[in-house]
């Protein structure tokens, strides 16, 4: 037998073994889909209990602070819940299952594809995503930064992701069930807000702000006059922002104009010297 006969044959043995290996793949992801099918079918949600649980939670603080975001989307401010909060909801409502593929990573076009799915097993609703992810992160000072290693790829598809399987989830959900949470969510924080006194909540405010950049002047912009003026609703409302603007989903310039400036080590309660550059954005799957 030649060299090349030995060859060809040690191809086609492995072949046939990762031909083996993607068939029980297969095989064991539908028997996976068959048991939660079977499961949902003879353990039907309980809609009822459901709402109370998932209104139950909202009832916390601190889902309640990270429960709803806003941005701009042209001249129209985007008021929406949380991943946070649609895992939360997802959950409570029961039988339903999501989840995030990463199809392909194409390390030539430094790009990854990505596939993100919510799916409501009693119903046989399905909603699901495919898109591309650049390998790539936005700085700052303009421009685009490539990534390259791994963990920074991984971590940036998954902060991507999250926000798609975010949408997918709120799809298979129903609108009410979502709404009231919110709604739950902004008296959760409203009740536990005066328990503080409204001068301490400004300043704790303002202090926050610092941190990405936002100055007293530019709130008070916002609110179109001093801070004394500004309410418990508008206290809410800035407080979504700061996550917005935290959470890197818009920035600063949009909700307070492009005069932001850069925080000092001081305001954002930092030791002064040099530091590491920040890592990319993660959100948990």
């Amino acid at each position: 037998m030649n060299q090349l006969e030995k060859i060809g044959r040690t191809e086609i043995v492995q072949d046939k073994r990762q031909s083996v290996a993607v068939t029980a793949t297969q095989h064991r992801a539908v028997q996976e889909i068959q048991a939660s099918l079977i499961v949902a079918m003879n353990n039907p949600r309980n809609q009822i209990r459901a709402f109370e649980r998932s209104i139950e939670a909202c009832k916390r603080k601190g889902l309640a602070e990270e429960a709803a975001y806003r941005y701009k989307r042209g001249d129209t401010e985007i008021y929406a819940p949380s991943i946070r909060l649609a895992e939360v909801l997802f959950q409570n409502w029961g039988n339903c299952v999501s989840k995030v593929e990463e199809l392909e990573r194409d390390m030539d076009h430094h790009i990854s594809r990505v596939r993100t799915s919510a799916w409501d097993l009693e119903t046989n609703f399905r909603d699901e995503k495919e898109f591309e992810v650049p390998h790539e992160v936005g700085l700052k000072g303009g421009g685009k930064k490539l990534l390259t290693d791994p963990r920074d790829i991984y971590e940036h598809v998954a902060n991507i992701a999250a926000r798609r399987k975010r949408a997918c989830m709120l799809t298979v959900l129903p609108k009410d069930y979502i709404d009231e949470a919110m709604n739950q969510c902004e008296r959760t924080l409203a009740k536990t807000d005066k328990e503080v006194p409204m001068i301490d909540r400004i300043r704790r405010m303002v202090t926050t702000f610092k941190k990405v950049g936002v100055t007293q002047k530019q709130i008070e912009t916002w609110l179109e006059g001093t801070l004394e003026t500004c309410t418990d609703a508008k206290l809410i409302e800035l407080h979504q922002i700061y996550k917005t603007i935290a959470d890197q989903i818009s920035p600063a310039s949009e909700f307070f104009g492009p005069a932001v400036v850069k925080p000092s080590p001081r305001d954002a309660g930092e030791p002064e010297g040099p530091t590491e550059p920040p890592p990319p954005d993660t959100l948990e799957l």
